[in-house]
């Protein structure tokens, strides 16, 4: 519990001793025997368990300065047997335990109460702790847990009312989804195999189809909480199937969601066989399609560190290169606009996720292929730049704080480089860039080695250098910036497509193979017609070219209408410019761009 102030403190105890003869009379209440209990409604049980809930609502972070002052040290204690009569009493007795639909069963809304003080008095991990040591709770509360889940699922699919029983009973599961995520959380006081016995993962599995966003929210934060306890746990999660549902709520929902299902998801594919399992169910594609948007930083790293465990195996790299993880990456490092670093740049306010950009550019630069990739989407410039820029930033501020982010970004800088520096064909650019003797010390870092801890003296001796040096590798960077559509990697979208890749060039323009930034699965080709340089086909005055951009647009109207097997199918066309653009959809089957596909594909579009 968290510290209180003095007149709060205060309060909370004036609250307690208020309610000192109630609490008496309240115990007395909950100390009748089951054969004592009426199936109906008692309401001065009702009306104790209401106090004591309000009690509990308003000042719960009293309760723990209730318990630390020894002169209240009395009341603690009758709140402690409180909660012991209250499970042992009621929760565990035969009309409580009873299926709903049993006759003799409590009322549901006297489980409501009971249900409802559990949960606030595990606001405190002592009442958690009290619980776990009651025989049988743990149990008991799995048992409600299924019962009432089936209950609602089963409504739910009738579209019953949500008034009267169905709302009563919908309230009851989500107390009890409550108390499960309470327990899931802490697992020094309840461990977690406490509620795999009593198949509560499986009940929040359930839960997760539901449309009512507080269970499914508890759900996923039950199931996250017990996954992360270890390789085991995180195996028996994964065993229950849940990876393709969590892809869809990675599809469909809104990013609070998304976030929590990122989360689960990363823990159970700390697991090899539920890894490869969401390879397969395009795990790598789905998460490629969250990042590079305008997302809370928590929820960024999130998709992140799910995307770097997804990259584990080799070949998940290959398809995350395949589908243009490179550019996406890359741009997340691109200042936006601002030419010198600063406290308000997303790469300074957000280093871990800098940092897990840079770690992913560096599993994604494993290889020769990789590695060349990121030297044609201009990141050899681009990490370059977050070197000088985090140096000036480091050299102005002395904030402890900023100098280590800056030192910890630029290690993880320099490891993505050094694998880039790897492939043979990319080292003479390096050369121009880092004074001799830290290029000597770049080199001596040896070929691909993943281990973070090699590359901070490497980092350390970046910051050592003067300005005038930096400055003198800001310019050898600048000389070996793309120019053009490449630069800074501004243009790399284009009326929202991203570009991936370059296919092929000839008389009739460029195809680029592309996708959407928010469908990252979905592939398309993008043949690029510019009338300012294809002047055979366009003519050279104004008039030639609007004229032949018209039958152009013409010729692509009537090719939209041809539906055949053999030939690739018309999505849409736009101008930006001076440039006409042509996207075409079935390019995601198309696994090899030097194959015959690929030829007739191209044949297709020079019909236009």
């Amino acid at each position: 519990m968290g510290s209180s102030s003095a007149p709060d403190r205060c309060e909370g105890l004036n609250a307690v001793a208020e309610l000192g003869s109630d609490l008496k009379s309240l115990l007395k209440l909950l100390r009748r025997t089951s054969s004592e209990l009426q199936a109906g409604h008692d309401e001065a049980e009702e009306h104790g368990l209401e106090q004591v809930a309000m009690l509990l609502v308003d000042g719960r972070d009293n309760l723990g300065s209730i318990s630390s002052d020894e002169s209240s040290h009395s009341h603690h204690l009758v709140l402690l047997d409180l909660f012991r009569v209250l499970i042992q009493n009621r929760l565990l007795s035969r009309a409580y335990r009873l299926p709903p639909t049993d006759a003799d069963c409590v009322h549901a809304a006297s489980l409501h109460r009971v249900l409802q003080c559990t949960r606030l008095f595990m606001r405190d991990q002592r009442f958690v702790r009290e619980l776990v040591k009651i025989d049988g709770s743990i149990t008991t509360l799995g048992a409600k847990y299924k019962e009432y889940a089936l209950l609602c699922l089963a409504e739910s699919e009738r579209e019953s009312s949500v008034k009267g029983q169905g709302r009563l009973r919908f309230e009851i599961l989500s107390e009890v989804a409550s108390i499960f995520k309470k327990l899931a959380s802490h697992g020094a006081t309840c461990p977690w195999h406490f509620l795999v016995e009593c198949n509560a993962h499986r009940t929040a599995m359930s839960l997760m189809c539901t449309q009512e966003p507080s269970l499914l929210a508890s759900a996923l934060m039950t199931l996250s909480s017990i996954a992360s306890r270890s390789e085991e746990s995180a195996a028996i999660i994964g065993q229950l199937g849940c990876a393709d549902r969590l892809l869809l709520i990675l599809r469909e929902h809104d990013t609070a969601f998304q976030h929590l299902a990122s989360d689960l998801l990363q823990s159970i594919c700390r697991v090899q066989e539920n890894r490869r399992r969401t390879q397969k169910l395009g795990g790598v594609s789905v998460t490629l399609g969250l990042l590079g948007r305008n997302i809370h930083a928590a929820a960024l790293e999130s998709f992140l560190r799910l995307f770097s465990v997804l990259l584990s195996e080799r070949f998940a790299a290959t398809e995350a290169r395949s589908r243009g993880a490179v550019p996406i990456l890359l741009s997340m490092l691109i200042p936006g606009g601002v030419s010198d670093m600063d406290a308000g740049d997303p790469r300074v306010r957000d280093p871990p996720v800098t940092c897990l950009i840079c770690s992913l550019l560096s599993k994604l630069s494993a290889d020769d292929e990789g590695a060349f990739q990121i030297r044609q989407c201009n990141g050899v410039y681009l990490l370059g730049r977050l070197l000088t820029d985090t140096h000036a930033l480091h050299v102005s501020k002395r904030m402890d704080d900023i100098l280590q982010s800056m030192l910890e970004i630029q290690t993880h800088t320099f490891r993505a480089l050094r694998f880039v520096f790897s492939s043979e064909r990319n080292r003479k650019l390096f050369k121009c860039i880092f004074p001799a003797n830290l290029y000597e010390i770049f080199i001596d870092v040896g070929h691909y080695r993943h281990d973070i801890g090699e590359y901070r003296h490497v980092a350390q001796n970046w910051c050592d250098l003067t300005p005038d040096i930096v400055r003198s590798s800001l310019s050898a960077l600048e000389d070996i910036n793309f120019q053009g559509d490449h630069r800074k990697g501004s243009q790399k979208i284009i009326n929202g497509y991203i570009m991936a890749e370059l296919i092929g060039a000839g008389a009739f323009g460029r195809v680029h193979r592309v996708y959407k930034a928010r469908d990252i699965a979905s592939q398309y080709a993008m043949k690029e017609l510019d009338p300012g340089v294809e002047k055979l086909i366009f003519g050279e005055s104004p008039d030639e070219i609007s004229a032949s951009v018209g039958r152009v647009a013409m010729e692509v109207q009537i090719f939209s209408q041809l539906d055949h097997p053999n030939i690739v199918k018309y999505y849409e066309s736009f101008t930006e410019g001076c440039r006409l653009y042509i996207i075409m959809v079935g390019f995601c089957t198309i696994l090899n761009p030097i194959t015959y596909s690929i030829q007739r594909f191209s044949t297709t579009l020079n019909y236009c």
